[in-house]
């Protein structure tokens, strides 16, 4: 162990000690290397940033139309122009659509208005807590597809369809005029 470390030190000693012999001896030559070294580094981190662009605008060009799907079908859901058997096929679908392309809100969201929606069928509620919890996936979808959702409120988006929210919303349901996150 102290053979290793004591190589260590030498070749570091050695490295450091060449740096500055070039440095001192050949400063032009250096400036030179280090310039090409930095541009190299540069476009390497340049291409990684542009994968990563590209990856994530293919995985939103895979998921849009999944979103718009899961909008559409609980909309149908909701006029209760599903069936029982299209729903559950549906689900099933969106699940394994959400396991390979779901950012991690997406799918805690997904949960958490699933959780909802099972807890409103056994219990026979009015559903707003299902609701709330279905705004708030709209929510995670819409900023996973890079819309801002800055200058909403809770109830913005429930609103371009519940025509009685606000009445909930003043029955203490929900606090209105929160902002979202």
């Amino acid at each position: 162990m102290l053979l290793g470390l004591a190589l260590l030190l030498a070749l570091v000693g050695a490295i450091g000690w060449l740096a500055y012999t070039t440095i001192k001896e050949a400063p032009a030559v250096v400036a030179a290397v280090i310039t090409g070294v930095l541009a190299i580094l540069g476009l390497g981190v340049q291409r990684f940033l542009e994968q990563q662009r590209e990856d994530e605008r293919i995985r939103r060009e895979r998921m849009a139309p999944i979103y718009e799907e899961l909008v559409g079908q609980l909309h149908q859901i909701a006029e209760g122009s599903v069936g029982p058997a299209d729903v559950e096929s549906f689900i099933k679908e969106l699940a394994r659509s959400l396991q390979l392309w779901g950012a991690p809100p997406v799918i805690e969201a997904f949960n958490t208005w699933r959780a909802k929606a099972v807890e409103h069928d056994a219990k026979d509620e009015s559903g707003f807590d299902m609701l709330l919890a279905y705004e708030d996936l709209l929510l995670v979808t819409r900023a996973d597809l890079g819309v801002s959702n800055e200058k909403l409120e809770k109830g913005d988006l429930l609103r371009l369809f519940v025509n009685d929210l606000d009445e909930h919303l003043q029955e203490g349901s929900a606090l209105p005029g929160n902002p979202l996150p």
